[in-house]
């Protein structure tokens, strides 16, 4: 008789392997991962897995923004106080060090 050709036998559901990258992986993790693996298989689990994307790429440009915003503001600062004559910003960058600082110890000073 002849072989059953190969794509009419069932699909294999995905496994993790062993080892990756010459490290072992524990079974529990395996055990754990191949179930994730099996339910992101189907199409929920795609719909689901693409969600959490849209999420995480939203939070991602979400934080990128608010840093172009904080990096502005310091720049504007900055400009600021070179016009008004702080012309060494070496020493003014020092002194808002130690004003830091001595904020940092009275806030975390241990009180007798």
């Amino acid at each position: 008789m002849a072989k059953k050709a190969k794509s009419a036998d069932k699909p294999k559901a995905p496994k993790l392997p062993k080892t990756i990258a010459g490290v072992k992986i524990p079974k529990d993790a395996r055990k754990t991962a191949n179930k994730a693996l099996k339910a992101a298989s189907s199409p929920a689990g795609r719909e689901l897995i693409a969600a959490g994307l849209s999420m995480a790429v939203a939070t991602a440009a979400a934080r990128t923004r608010a840093a172009r915003k904080t990096e502005e503001k310091v720049a504007d600062t900055a400009g600021r106080a070179a016009a008004a004559g702080a012309h060494d910003m070496q020493a003014l960058a020092e002194t808002v060090g130690s004003i830091a600082a001595s904020a940092l110890e009275k806030l975390f000073a241990k009180k007798a």
